[in-house]
């Protein structure tokens, strides 16, 4: 599911990158860099996405979120430690 996510980010408007990291076949980051949070989120709440997180919602133990402002997106490191640090992370 996640290339069809990549699909809709790529075609959304206001999207500045889109980048797809998988560590394994249980995890896995859809990292996303917006001109503004509007339309991150109108992204975030529609189509393929809101399909994925509906469904991930059944099958993950775990699924943790951050909105985080950024030039561009971090490296695959950097994202650990902001999904572990940073305070705005919600998991569920």
């Amino acid at each position: 599911m996640s290339k069809q996510i990549e699909k809709q980010a790529l075609v959304s408007h206001g999207v500045v990158e889109v980048k797809l990291i998988g560590t394994s076949l249980n995890t896995f980051y859809t990292a996303t860099l917006w001109e503004t949070e509007i339309d991150m989120k109108n992204f975030a709440h529609s189509g393929e996405h809101m399909e994925a997180i509906k469904v991930a919602q059944s099958l993950a133990k775990e699924m943790s979120f951050v909105f985080y402002e950024a030039d561009k997106i971090p490296s695959k490191k950097k994202i650990d430690k902001i999904l572990k640090e940073h305070p705005a992370v919600r998991n569920y």
